[in-house]
């Protein structure tokens, strides 16, 4: 078997694809065509009138484009320049027939989106080997985007499920804990019930942590997580933060050391998704530290316009490797500690739509863990100045 009979034969798995022809010479259109018919190429369409292509292309939808440079009424290179325009980025091959190009017009063509070139009178075994490549590449494309469309769909099945998984399962959880906060108010109780129902709070309380932390990660992950920004006082929200860890440090007897030293601490922010990153750090630090260890939190302006808020522990301490991945979600440095893993990766999100950065650092096992939270500072603003934000999806 010849190479021509082989171009025939491997022509025959392109053979649903669509050639259009544009040409204003006929016998160059009848010699095509028949080349192509004869090599298996089964959807081959020719027009004459270079001022059509535009419509013809939009109701053939080819999948290469044949096209003349030298036609009446519109040359080919008008006809390159209309179909970029119109196809707005796609991949449309398009090979440029001519009988002489000289180098300003092959540069011309190229940049005005010709993919290649073919030089009259036509060589049979060029125009197969051409049409050929141009397929298998056209191919590829159309099975690389059937891949990100089926992928991307099923990213947003995933998404969905888990938004509408997390809200079912956090509605159960509010007349749990509403009755049993509630009667663990009682001064009747026995100690091992009132001890049962603390507990009942504290593991309910978790739960919905965890969901409201999932829900969270999936309106991040989709782009949906908006910030509603105010001026707001860092060191009052950080203060929030402690109150609502404040019974994890007492029931550890950690030693909490504040120094809230910086002068500017005035910032514009989302002051709930602010205090979230506060609270999700603390609980962190409360986790490592050793019963009777100690929190630190301090403040101070490392530059005029700048406030880094400091949280280190005495805790375990991290590696280097483990510094690299905590950010990450569903990445515990510990399995045996509580949690999905979510709660800095969220809190990276939030300071990164604030324009703030998270940071940690650690000496090494059993040197304990810093993290910085670094965000901008406001000065001369009015608290009814607002900024709405909402979050970029991942790249």
């Amino acid at each position: 078997m010849n190479e021509t009979e082989q171009l025939h034969g491997a022509a025959s798995r392109f053979s649903e694809m669509k050639i259009l022809i544009v040409d204003d010479e006929l016998a160059n259109v009848a010699l095509l065509e028949d080349l192509l018919s004869d090599s298996g190429y089964t959807q081959v369409k020719s027009i004459m009138d270079p001022r059509l292509t535009i419509q013809t292309c939009a109701e053939f939808e080819p999948d290469v484009v044949l096209l003349d440079l030298r036609m009446p009424h519109m040359d080919g290179f008008a006809v390159l320049e209309a179909l970029r325009a119109k196809s707005a980025g796609a991949f449309l091959p398009v090979i440029v027939l001519t009988a002489d190009i000289d180098a300003q017009s092959k540069y011309r063509a190229l940049r005005a989106g010709a993919t290649d070139y073919l030089l009259k009178p036509f060589d049979h075994l060029e125009v197969l080997l051409r049409m050929g490549l141009f397929m298998e590449r056209r191919r590829i494309e159309y099975e690389l985007h059937h891949e990100k469309k089926k992928a991307e769909a099923a990213s947003a099945a995933k998404d969905r499920f888990l938004a509408m998984a997390s809200h079912e399962l956090r509605a159960p959880l509010t007349p749990v804990l509403l009755w049993a906060s509630g009667t663990v108010q009682e001064s009747n109780l026995s100690p091992d019930l009132q001890g049962g129902l603390e507990m009942v709070c504290r593991n309910v309380q978790l739960e919905a942590r965890m969901i409201d932390d999932m829900l969270d990660l999936t309106r991040i992950t989709r782009g949906k997580l908006s910030l509603h920004r105010r001026l707001a006082d860092a060191h009052e929200l950080i203060g929030h933060a402690i109150e609502i860890v404040r019974g994890e440090i007492e029931a550890r007897h950690l030693n909490l050391c504040l120094a809230l030293d910086a002068p500017e601490h005035k910032v514009r922010a989302d002051s709930t998704r602010l205090q979230q990153v506060f609270w999700n750090v603390l609980r962190n630090a409360c986790k490592f530290a050793p019963e009777r260890g100690t929190i630190s939190v301090r403040s101070f302006n490392e530059e005029a316009d700048k406030i880094c808020i400091e949280i280190s522990d005495s805790g375990v301490g991290l590696e280097p490797q483990s510094l690299e991945k905590i950010f990450e979600a569903f990445e515990q440095v510990d399995s045996k500690k509580d949690g999905l893993g979510l709660g800095l990766a969220i809190s990276k999100a939030i300071m990164t739509m604030h324009d703030g950065t998270i940071c940690a650092r650690s000496d090494g096992l059993g040197q304990g863990t810093t993290f910085s939270i670094t965000l901008a500072v406001e000065k001369g603003t009015t608290e009814n100045d607002a900024l709405t934000k909402k979050a970029d999806p991942p790249k």
